[in-house]
């Protein structure tokens, strides 16, 4: 059996909830969901049968092909960045 070696935390990706993605565009929830559904937004990750999350870079690399970058979307993921 091949040993797995456990990686370190600083170079896995940093996963938010749908939730807190909806805190940081400040809309509501259902909208991430929506769009979800629709192939639209950051692109997220399944996580077993139900969870769902999205990558900070994905949603970063989302904004900037979108030209959204207003301050307070900035200064929210850089608060979200120190909290995760």
């Amino acid at each position: 059996m091949k040993n797995i070696e456990p990686q370190n935390p600083e170079t896995l990706p940093q996963l938010i909830s749908p939730k807190h993605l909806a805190e940081i565009l400040d809309i509501p929830v259902d909208t991430i969901y929506k769009w979800r559904q629709l192939n639209k937004g950051p692109r997220s990750v399944k996580i077993g049968e139900r969870l769902i999350r999205y990558r900070i870079a994905d949603v970063e690399k989302w904004l900037e092909i979108l030209n959204i970058e207003p301050q307070t979307i900035a200064q929210r993921m850089l608060l979200l960045r120190r909290h995760s």
